[in-house]
């Protein structure tokens, strides 16, 4: 009996649902903090730098409180297009750039290797979205050498990146 209801349960249930493939909040939330972690950069102690996974939503946020950044008049800026949206605000020695997107826009997730301008090497990933009749590639650098921490990352991410299809 078990075994022919599994079997109809998986004829019913197509393979890569977001029924089998659900990701839980606790997960949701250690992975927005493993990627917070990584997305910080170690040289600019003064920039934060914030990723929130809510629901099937990201949203980034960059913040820095000492940027070099001189103005006669504070300059905010925010454009929302379709489930895309990012704003930039701006004053003096203040910068905070937010950008957020859905996952069911992403179409693809990799990673590579980056070395900067100093030699120091990290890893760069990339979030490819598709929205209407735009291609748009989000890069975001995660500080470490570890290829074996980036590429389970990316695995996790695309685990919630379908789930949210």
């Amino acid at each position: 009996m078990k075994l022919l209801f599994l079997l109809l349960t998986s004829l019913l249930v197509p393979a890569g649902t977001a029924a089998a493939q659900t990701i839980s909040a606790t997960d949701r939330q250690a992975l927005a903090r493993q990627l917070n972690h990584l997305l910080h950069d170690p040289r600019k102690p003064s920039q934060e730098v914030k990723l929130e996974l809510s629901g099937c939503h990201v949203q980034q946020t960059i913040r820095d409180t000492k940027a070099d950044v001189q103005m006669s008049q504070p300059v905010a800026v925010s454009v929302s297009k379709g489930s895309s949206d990012w704003a930039v605000n701006l004053d003096n020695g203040r910068f905070e750039l937010k950008m957020g997107f859905d996952w069911q826009d992403v179409t693809a997730l990799s990673y590579a290797p980056n070395t900067d301008d100093d030699g120091r090497r990290s890893y760069e990933l990339r979030v490819k979205r598709h929205s209407k009749n735009t291609d748009t590639t989000t890069t975001m650098s995660l500080y470490t050498t570890d290829e074996a921490v980036v590429k389970d990352l990316v695995r996790r991410l695309e685990q919630l990146r379908r789930s949210c299809r």
